[in-house]
């Protein structure tokens, strides 16, 4: 490969510089969450059985009294449940990443200041009717293909642009957690086999929220815990801080 084709552009930095603050920002919010939710989950314990409360849904609108008995019994879901929400904002930041560091290289390509073979070819469709510079339909027409390429391809797009030939150790682990996403999201969390056919392997390690490793197989539910979303995040940092070098 040329030389050049490891010289990381200056505007590929600044757009990594100014993902982790949103990361870090998405972390620490989520500690807040958590121990907020700690902290209701206290008051909750120590309220009467004859508890009802009302949640507001509108202006003058609430809900029917709930029961403490009810907060109490989802009190031990909720972690869970905003973990998820959490890991689905991460990976999209990190997903964000990937093609606002691709559409650097697509203007660079255009406007022939550095060819980017290393982008391999896209299968893109150009509409001629309409009513925009054709440039500008040929550059949105291949970020629209970009974006249906599966994860690990962007990954790999990026990686090699950037002057990289083997893909760095964490990668492993946020294709997972790219997968966990859209299994969350389309499957209520289980783990189908053709996840296990797409990472190539038959089971997958998970931190639970001790710390432990957890194996996952086909049919198995992922539950996102706090240490396996620390371990997301540090990886996630580790491969944008490589990138920048």
């Amino acid at each position: 490969m040329a030389a050049e084709s490891s010289v990381v552009p200056e505007a590929v930095r600044e757009v990594i510089e100014g993902k982790i603050v949103p990361i870090e920002q998405l972390f620490r919010s989520l500690m807040l969450a958590l121990a907020t939710h700690q902290v209701g989950t206290a008051a909750i314990a120590q309220a009467s059985h004859s508890v009802r409360v009302n949640a507001v849904i509108a202006a003058g609108v609430t809900t029917e009294p709930i029961p403490i008995q009810l907060l109490r019994n989802f009190s031990g879901l909720y972690p869970n449940f905003i973990q998820e929400e959490f890991q689905g904002k991460l990976i999209q930041l990190w997903k964000d990443l990937l093609r606002d560091i691709f559409s650097i290289f697509l203007d660079l390509h255009i406007r022939g200041t550095r060819p980017f073979k290393e982008c391999g070819s896209l299968s893109i469709k150009v509409n001629f009717r309409e009513e925009r510079p054709l440039s500008d339909v040929f550059r949105d027409s291949v970020l629209k293909c970009f974006d249906f390429e599966e994860h690990r391809d962007q990954f790999r797009i990026v990686n090699k642009a950037l002057g990289r030939e083997e893909l760095p150790p964490p990668a492993k682990h946020i294709f997972q957690h790219a997968q966990f996403r859209n299994a969350i999201q389309h499957h209520f969390g289980v783990l189908g086999a053709d996840i296990f056919r797409m990472l190539g392997c038959s089971e997958i390690i998970l931190l639970d929220g001790s710390g432990e490793e957890r194996r996952l197989h086909d049919g198995d539910k992922v539950e996102i815990s706090l240490p396996e979303l620390n371990k997301l995040r540090m990886s996630i940092l580790e491969v944008m801080h490589k990138w920048k070098r």
